[in-house]
This record gives structure tokens, sequence and C-alpha cells, in this order.
């Protein structure tokens, strides 16, 4: 049976580079703020003091199909968990409702 240690000892070292890149793809995933679009609304869930609190509530977002995203603190040490851009207050709305059914309160950030 030597040859087939030889072909599985190779795809043990792809796939350890392969589990990298996603873990730091999808952390980039979750901090990249999308360009909000001027007279668009983004609905903010949270501030929170700690990165891993916030990173886990954008992830639970997320699953729930809300397009959530972390802000990093710019000032202060506040991680700010926001959801959207939406186009308008309706459909901001439309969303902030959504979210209150699932547990989340949301607040405008216009």
């Amino acid at each position: 049976g030597g040859p087939p240690a030889v072909i599985t000892s190779t795809p043990i070292k792809t796939e350890s580079a392969a589990t990298k890149s996603p873990a730091a793809t999808s952390k980039n995933a979750l901090t990249k703020a999308p360009a909000i679009p001027r007279g668009h609304v983004v609905l903010q869930i949270a501030a929170l003091t700690r990165e891993g609190d916030a990173m886990a509530l954008v992830e639970a977002l997320q699953k729930k199909q809300f397009p959530a995203f972390l802000l990093t603190p710019t000032t202060g040490n506040l991680y700010r968990v926001q959801v959207g851009p939406y186009p308008d207050g309706k459909a901001a709305d439309a969303a902030k409702k959504a979210l209150e059914r699932e547990g989340f309160k949301a607040i405008t950030k216009r």
C-alpha cells in the first residue's frame, strides 16, 4: 500500500492551505462595509465593545438572510453591527419590521 500514502499526503497539504483562506475571507466578508449610495438608509442593530460579539451577531443576521456588516471603531471603541443599505425609508422600515420579528432591535441611520 505504498503509493496511496503518497497520494493522500499531497491533498492534506492543499487542504490546510485551503482551510486558512476561507477563514480570512469570511472575516473580510463580515467586516467589509458596503459602499452606501447617497440617500440610502442603513439600520444599526447594535454597538458592541467586543469584536467577537459583534462578529457573532453579524453572522447570525447573515444566516437569517439580512445584509449585515460590521463597522470597526473609527472613534471610540464600539463595533457597530449594521444592516443594509436600503434604497429608501420604506425598504428600511420593511427590513426593520422583519428584524424585529426575528428579535433584533434596529435603529434607522440616515
